[in-house]
């Protein structure tokens, strides 16, 4: 399978691994082009936008602690105290042997939902490290992918955060087999 970086204008163009592979023009029309299907693709028309992984949170560690390296001090925040986890689908326009399709991949962020339990004691942890401008870790799968200073108490049931700093994937830090797509709309 091959990635395809797609720019679309007046004239699109298809390149595949820097080489272009065709370029082509819809010239105004109103039918299903190449040019057109692409634009869907690329616009998420054909699949819904709503599509996301919804992620096993039994098959995940989730670790919170106070402070980054060999001094941090677990919080006492574990999975246990998250409902369930779900990460947005990107759609990724590629070749295949049946012609250009879009294919989900993981986004880079990924959303907890804290049961009444952990939604309370996010915000005490969160409340004890604003006091002091204290760094919350954030392990998943004993991989570090966030830890930024908290300033002030932070409530709610839901926390989302960005993966992309990491330099795994989100597959690689959840693992690809405590992931399922999922598109209410049979999108897939």
């Amino acid at each position: 399978m091959k990635k395809i970086y797609i720019t679309i204008g007046i004239i699109g163009s298809l390149t595949v691994g820097g080489g272009v592979l065709f370029a082509m023009s819809d010239g105004g029309n109103t039918g299903s082009s190449p040019l057109q299907r692409l634009r869907e693709i690329v616009s998420g028309k054909e699949n819904s936008d709503v599509c996301e992984y919804n992620v096993d949170v039994s098959g995940i560690t989730l670790a919170m602690k106070d402070g980054e390296g060999a001094d941090a001090v677990d919080t006492g925040f574990s999975t246990k105290q998250v409902s369930s986890a779900v990460v947005p689908a990107t759609w990724t326009a590629t070749t295949t042997s049946e012609g250009i399709k879009s294919i989900p991949q993981a986004g880079t962020q990924i959303k907890l939902r804290f049961t009444s339990e952990g939604e309370q004691t996010f915000a005490d942890i969160t409340e004890r490290l604003a006091a002091r401008s204290g760094t919350l870790a954030l392990y998943i799968n004993n991989n570090l992918v966030s830890a930024p200073r908290v300033m002030s108490k932070i409530t709610g049931r839901d926390l989302l955060v960005n993966l992309s700093g990491s330099d795994k994937s989100v597959e690689q830090i959840i693992g690809t087999q405590n992931l399922k797509l999922n598109c209410p709309n049979n999108a897939q």
